[in-house]
């Protein structure tokens, strides 16, 4: 598994900004900077319990490594090898603070399945594939994104019903992991196992109900070998934003061509917002599910300290890894 820490937020469902000489100063300061990366292997030498919801007496464990979880155990490997546990390190805290309490602090991605030497990434919510033959090609008939398809039907308000290109077939959600190699796309996921253990009642030496016994690391879970690797990053935002506007605008035109409606025109520049983790959204201190314009232009100007754009304006909201409700 694998985890990319960035010194900055991945940049921001789909969306329009207002002016071209706006994007210019967007790609200039923000998405052509050079990044500090860490690049986080970790070799599991034991199972991991990671827990996901609770079940009973059962916890249902996460398919990856939470980056709050990688989060911590650096924070309290830390604190434990200087001896700061019981001291307040908020106000002069040092390079601990700057890396785990700023407001610009480290950031700490997800670790997901993935191969050796490389860095898998969560299947969009909007990917589906056959329902009798799933799986990317060569293993099943392909998988294919329709955020595309279905932003371009909403416009022209058509309906939207994608099959399989290969049998014409019926096809439903794909979700996982995923890395890209040489062109080849291949999924990735770990295999789960059913682990409990009974507390004793010391009084009968008989099995207590509702008494798990010990911690997950007293059990001989929780033992990894991280390797950490320091480079630099330039982003590929600007480049991965052309493309998307390349084939938004190819899509838009076989569907306008198909309708009859040669006449409208994509005038806007068009981008996505992925979620590669949870989200957790508020605005004005109530939680909510839709990213809207000012919380967008608040998040980037904060961010990147600009300002003056002329209209940013979400189309759909489109969510990856699914959205958490903010309390």
């Amino acid at each position: 598994m694998r985890s990319e820490k960035f010194d900055s937020q991945k940049p921001p469902v789909l969306g329009v900004w207002g002016q071209k000489k706006d994007l210019q100063i967007i790609q200039d300061r923000y998405f052509k900077r050079k990044m500090k990366v860490i690049v986080l292997t970790i070799k599991a030498n034991s199972p991991l319990a990671m827990g996901r919801r609770k079940l009973g007496v059962v916890n249902e464990a996460e398919d990856y490594i939470p980056g709050s979880v990688i989060r911590g155990a650096i924070a309290q490997e830390i604190l434990q090898q200087t001896g700061y546990q019981n001291q307040d390190l908020s106000q002069n805290g040092g390079d601990f603070k700057s890396l785990f309490l700023d407001e610009s602090c480290a950031i700490f991605h997800n670790a997901y399945p993935s191969s050796e030497n490389q860095i898998s990434s969560v299947i969009p919510a909007t990917a589906v594939s056959s329902k009798t033959d799933p799986g990317f090609k060569h293993k099943g008939n392909g998988v294919f994104d329709t955020l595309i398809d279905r932003f371009c039907a909403e416009y022209y308000q058509h309906p939207y019903d994608p099959n399989c290109p290969q049998d014409q077939g019926r096809v439903e959600p794909f979700s996982g992991f995923y890395t890209v190699e040489n062109g080849n796309y291949q999924t990735h996921s770990i295999s789960k196992r059913l682990l409990t253990r009974n507390g004793i009642n010391r009084r009968r030496n008989v099995a207590e109900e509702s008494i798990l016994l010990g911690s997950a690391r007293s059990r001989g879970l929780g033992k990894v070998t991280i390797k950490a690797t320091v480079t630099e990053m330039i982003s590929e935002v600007s480049s991965r934003l052309e493309n998307f506007n390349q084939s938004l605008q190819m899509r838009w035109e076989k569907w306008g061509n198909l309708l009859g409606k040669t006449s409208d025109q994509l005038k806007q520049t068009y981008f996505t917002v992925n979620l590669e983790a949870e989200a957790i959204l508020t605005n004005q201190w109530r939680k909510t599910t839709v990213l809207t314009p000012e919380m967008l232009q608040e998040e980037i100007e904060k961010k990147m300290k600009l300002c003056n754009f002329t209209r940013l304006t979400p189309v759909m909201i489109i969510d990856r890894a699914g959205i958490r409700h903010g309390d």
